[in-house]
């Protein structure tokens, strides 16, 4: 008994010492590829307003409600008349989580910027500052979250992965138990 006891230890220790080889390698297997977008500080404008979706944060600012769409912008509320608010205008910025505001300017995360865009007309915005690289990205942060199997491996100079799609992948170099 003390022998089996023993060897399973053994076992047990040495395993981590042994290659896991790649489940896709040389073969053709379902996956994910990522979906890759180039970030442009043309697509940050006023646009038409939109029906509320996926919301974030809120900020009242001045006479204003300035409401975050997940991933894709801001809604801008005229809220001069409490029992009536109006939406004036739909701000456009691809990737956006998160705002503040100070002083007339809006602070926002632009995926690996951090954009200053002047409020002062909220219907006529203008950037003021692009800060690149203010959130660092890296190609572990960058793989599918919470996913078991195999992926094709992000490239970070094809730009920001926006999302994941199920794909054939063949020889796929990148997995995750």
């Amino acid at each position: 008994m003390k022998n089996i006891s023993f060897l399973l230890l053994f076992l047990l220790l040495f395993s981590g010492c042994f290659e896991v080889s790649n489940p896709g390698a040389d073969r053709e297997v379902v996956g994910l590829k990522p979906v890759y977008v180039i970030p442009s500080l043309d697509s940050i404008k006023n646009s038409p307003i939109r029906p509320f979706e996926n919301l974030g944060n809120i900020i009242s600012y001045n006479s204003y409600i300035y409401i975050v769409e997940d991933k894709a912008g801001v809604h801008v509320i005229n809220n001069t008349n409490p029992s009536n608010p109006i939406t004036i205008t739909f701000i456009s910025i691809p990737g956006v989580s998160q705002i503040t505001i100070d002083d007339n300017i809006l602070f926002v995360n632009f995926w690996t910027e951090l954009l200053l865009i002047d409020i002062s007309n909220p219907s006529d915005i203008s950037i003021i500052n692009a800060i690149e690289d203010f959130y660092p990205l890296t190609s572990q942060n960058a793989s599918p979250p919470g996913y078991s199997g195999s992926f094709e491996c992000p490239d970070l100079s094809m730009g920001i992965i926006v999302k994941w799609e199920e794909a054939e992948l063949f020889d796929p170099q990148c997995w995750r138990d």
